[in-house]
């Protein structure tokens, strides 16, 4: 299995937030995270293994991925998709969570399954539109 480091996603270590829009099939390999991994399926449809388990997503299926969790993303048939990751560190998340409710960081670190989460096409197009903004700065 492949783990993927922050570093492997951005060159500058004080960045503790980034997004990308993987391009190739890089991702179709099982892999870990030594950060949090927020992803958003913005078009399409993909098969996810997510820690042993095979499901198939849909535009708006969500994940707050930890850094135990292991997945792979499989294009069946060439079928065309796109998916948003958004790379967290853990010293971000773990400060946000700090500041909505103290044992929110230990909740989403100590639950059984990662959290999931559906978002509708009005809201990815909400996103969307706020990381072309961080984009153009």
């Amino acid at each position: 299995m492949t783990k993927l480091l922050i570093n492997d996603w951005i060159s500058n270590p004080s960045i503790q937030l980034i997004s990308v829009i993987p391009d190739d099939d890089s991702d179709k390999y099982y892999h870990d995270h030594n950060f949090f991994e927020i992803f958003y399926v913005l078009e399409g449809s993909i098969i996810h293994h997510l820690n042993g388990k095979k499901e198939v997503l849909q535009t708006g299926d969500a994940f707050l991925l930890r850094p135990s969790d292991s997945h792979a993303f499989i294009r069946e048939n060439g079928a065309p998709c796109a998916h948003r990751d958004v790379i967290i560190s853990e010293q971000l998340l773990k400060k946000t969570c700090d500041f909505i409710d103290p044992e929110a960081f230990e909740k989403i670190t100590n639950r059984k399954e990662p959290l999931k989460a559906k978002f509708s096409k009005s809201k990815i197009a909400d996103f969307e539109k706020e990381f072309a903004k961080k984009k153009d700065k």
